[in-house]
C-alpha cells in the first residue's frame, strides 16, 4: 500500500467539494434554483442530487485519509475507489449522450483522478 497515493486521494477529492461547493454553487445551483422554466419536483431533486453529491465526495476524502491512516482498511480504499470509477463512468456517459463538451463537467476527470489514485494506492 502506498500510503502517501492514498493521502493524495484523499486531498483530490477533498479539493473536489471544496470545488464543488464554493464554484459550483454559485455556477450551477444558484440559477438551477432560479430557473422558472424547471417543474418545482425538478428543481428539489436536482437540489437534492447536489447535496448527495457533497455527501459522498466527503466521505471519499474521510475513507481514503482513513485508509492512510491504517492499513487495515485497504478494503475501504478499494470500495471508494470502486464507487469513484462508476461515478467517473455515469458521468462520462452523461456528458457523451448530452452531447456536452468534456471541459463543461470537471467530474469527468475529477472522479477519474480519485478512481485511479486510490485504486494505485493499493496496488503500490
Amino acid at each position: 500500500m502506498s500510503v502517501w497515493l492514498a493521502w493524495t486521494a484523499s486531498g483530490v477529492s477533498l479539493v473536489t467539494v471544496i470545488g464543488h461547493v464554493f464554484v459550483g454553487g454559485p455556477q450551477v445551483v444558484k440559477p438551477l434554483l432560479a430557473s422558472a422554466e424547471l417543474p418545482e419536483q425538478t428543481r428539489g431533486m436536482a437540489y437534492f442530487c447536489w447535496h448527495v453529491t457533497t455527501v459522498v465526495v466527503l466521505a471519499l476524502s474521510a475513507g481514503f485519509a482513513l485508509a492512510a491512516l491504517d492499513p487495515r482498511h485497504s478494503d475501504l480504499a478499494w470500495f471508494l475507489s470502486v464507487v469513484s470509477a462508476l461515478v467517473w463512468m455515469v458521468s462520462l456517459g452523461v456528458t457523451v449522450v448530452g452531447g456536452l463538451p468534456l471541459r463543461r463537467n470537471p467530474a469527468v476527470f475529477l472522479f477519474g483522478l480519485i478512481a485511479l489514485l486510490g485504486a494505485a494506492s493499493q496496488t503500490l
